[in-house]
């Protein structure tokens, strides 16, 4: 028998979410921290915060977009942190990273003979900041600064996977792919020149209502001709309220320069927010990371998904679900025409960092696979041929990158979209104009378990089977 305190509990808390989502007063407060005290060798340090202490979610709340090598991302001081990037032998949770070159065959369990059933040509959209910005990394305990460009980077996983499945380049502006009778573009939409105009090194966060115009610019219909006809969208970012953001990045940045540095994680943040503004650590996470129907992204994301498809056009958004630890998804992984592209290692298992606490957040969808590599050879002639330059000194220092290795949900998103952007077509059952977009991934809940995606399986349901 369930207990009267259990159901008036629950009750409680289902009114409050439902007050949060509608918008009405009835939001909790939160206090984000003004004073956090940092560990150190020889002190407690505090760090002043400059700004407000109080926040409440509001419709109209600006939120602010951030992949996993910037702020707030996993990443941003990598040897304090789950993922991220290795330059030796040892990965920062001084494991072994047994990092695998990115292969089809490695990722999605099938030969690419299956690709030929069918002819097609698709289009997959990089949605990401393309400018070099620096990295901090220790190797051999020495602390080092890279210069590296996380839009490249996701580009680059990609062509690794097509080249290995026999896809060869047919241009370079824009990258064109083909294998066959089947091709497909890989292009870009810029968070820092096509969204703010701007060039050079960090540009700032990036407001979700940029990214909103944006992709209407760049895909809304208003009568044109739909091209291209047959469409995925990768997101490799988070999305937070600004301000929380902002201040986020403060305390993590003050604890990552304390003697010895030491790891501040969006968890670490939300329970000293639980602490500050006395609620329950579930109500501060959703009211940090869940959005209102009329946040720009997200209502641009329903327009644009139910326009395309309306006229014919199969259209698929994916993003990654987060490297914080969650038991779901951030936003946009978490909109629901989106799919969240969630990581388990290469054991298809839950990746753990050497604390064993389990990292990538809950998803939609998990993809084996947690370190890659590539060689420097790869890393330079991307470079040289379409411009994918992961590092800017790929090309005169390559050295430097031969045991380079990288992981994290950033990843996870693109492997899932590359897969889905060679199935997609209009002769293609496995495409719908609801939900996600595709049939065999639906919005995950907190009783579906999450589970590696099975790639094999899915192409045979999709393409009838192996030819």
């Amino acid at each position: 028998m369930t207990s009267p305190s259990f159901v008036s509990t629950s009750v409680a808390l289902l009114t409050a979410l439902f007050l949060t989502s509608s918008g009405l007063p009835a939001a909790p407060i939160l206090r984000l921290p003004t004073n956090v005290p940092v560990p150190s060798a020889t002190t407690v340090r505090t760090k002043s915060l400059p700004l407000s202490e109080t926040f409440s979610r509001t419709p109209s709340t600006p939120n602010c977009l951030a992949n996993a090598f910037e702020m707030p991302g996993q990443a941003w001081h990598t040897d304090l942190t789950g993922g991220g990037i290795s330059l030796g032998a040892q990965t920062p949770d001084t494991q072994s990273p047994d990092a695998r070159l990115p292969t089809f065959e490695s990722l999605y369990g099938f030969p690419a003979s299956w690709l030929d059933v069918r002819a097609s040509d698709n289009e997959l959209m990089i949605v990401d900041h393309f400018a070099s910005a620096p990295l901090k990394i220790r190797v051999a305990g020495e602390e080092q600064t890279l210069m590296l460009n996380h839009g490249a980077l996701v580009e680059a996983h990609l062509r690794s996977i097509l080249e290995s499945a026999g896809f060869t380049l047919l241009s370079r502006q824009p990258l064109r792919y083909g294998r066959g009778s089947r091709t497909l573009t890989l292009t870009r939409l810029d968070l820092g020149t096509q969204v703010y105009h701007t060039k050079g090194l960090n540009p700032g966060p990036i407001s979700s209502a940029a990214l909103a115009l944006a992709l209407q610019a760049s895909l809304g219909g208003n009568g044109k001709s739909l091209v291209p006809r047959d469409l995925v969208v990768n997101m490799s970012f988070a999305m937070i309220p600004c301000q929380a953001m902002n201040i986020f990045q403060d305390l993590r940045q003050t604890w990552a320069a304390a003697t010895p540095a030491r790891r501040y994680n969006l968890n670490t943040f939300l329970q000293n927010v639980s602490v500050a503004s006395n609620l329950s650590l579930t109500e501060v996470q959703h009211e940090l990371t869940t959005v209102s129907e009329t946040e720009p992204l997200k209502r641009e994301v329903a327009a644009l998904s139910a326009e395309r498809r309306d006229r014919g056009a199969s259209f698929v958004a994916v993003a990654s679900s987060g490297n914080f630890g969650l038991g779901y998804a951030t936003a946009p992984g978490a909109f629901p025409e989106v799919i969240s592209a969630g990581l388990y290692g290469w054991d298809r298992r839950p990746a753990t960092d050497s604390d064993g606490r389990v990292w990538p957040d809950a998803a939609d969808a998990n993809v084996a696979g947690e370190w890659f590599t590539l060689s420097s050879a790869q890393l330079q002639r991307f470079c040289r041929e379409g411009d994918t330059c992961v590092f800017e000194d790929v090309l005169t220092a390559p050295q430097r990158y031969d045991t380079f290795a990288y992981r994290g949900t950033s990843f996870a998103a693109p492997t899932l979209s590359l897969f889905l952007a060679l199935q997609q077509g209009p002769a293609n059952a496995c495409f719908t104009n609801s939900g996600t977009g595709y049939r065999l991934v639906g919005k995950a809940t907190i009783s579906t378990p999450q589970r590696a995606f099975d790639f094999a399986q899915a192409w045979k349901t999709c393409e009838g089977g192996p030819m």
